[in-house]
């Protein structure tokens, strides 16, 4: 399924609540949500490091919440832009508004390049297509996306959620 397809009437976009969680850019930016890139010109997917997950604090007490920004153009891929999205921790005692991602459809096999925190991550064909769909250019959307925010490889901090 591609999420590029799917009519209007279908999608979340005339969700009062989608509304209510994006945030101009400029206001993303001055609350240290997001960051400038440090320039315009496509980046090189070859250069760029694996992204690495730092532990959170308190698994129990606490999430990863991405932040998607606009489309970031790059070298070596299919695509002239992906999408791009920092990490942020937070208290689950924080009022901050977020859209949660969840999904199992798609083949698990086909991995498409994310930016996270200007490092390369790989994830499913569908939930990049679900990040292309949302990501727009002048403006952020917190997201929960359990398959990037969950540390997958790291079995105590999964295990609360399975």
């Amino acid at each position: 399924m591609d999420w590029r397809q799917l009519p209007t009437a279908c999608s979340i976009e005339g969700d009062p609540n989608y509304q209510d969680c994006r945030l101009p850019r400029d206001e993303a930016i001055g609350l240290g949500l997001i960051q400038e890139p440090a320039s315009d010109e496509a980046i090189s997917l070859s250069d760029l490091p694996e992204f690495q997950y730092l532990p959170l604090l308190d698994p129990r007490r606490s999430i990863r919440v991405l932040c998607l920004e606009g489309p970031r153009r790059v070298q070596g891929h299919h695509q002239e832009t992906v999408p791009s999205a920092s990490f942020h921790h937070f208290p689950l005692v924080a009022k901050l508004p977020f859209i949660a991602l969840s999904y199992a459809w798609g083949n698990p096999e086909k991995k498409c390049p994310i930016l996270l925190n200007d490092c390369l991550f790989w994830v499913t064909e569908s939930l990049a297509s679900a990040l292309e769909r949302f990501q727009e250019q002048d403006r952020m959307l917190p997201l929960w996306a359990d398959a990037i925010c969950i540390n997958q490889e790291d079995l105590k901090e999964k295990g609360p959620h399975d």
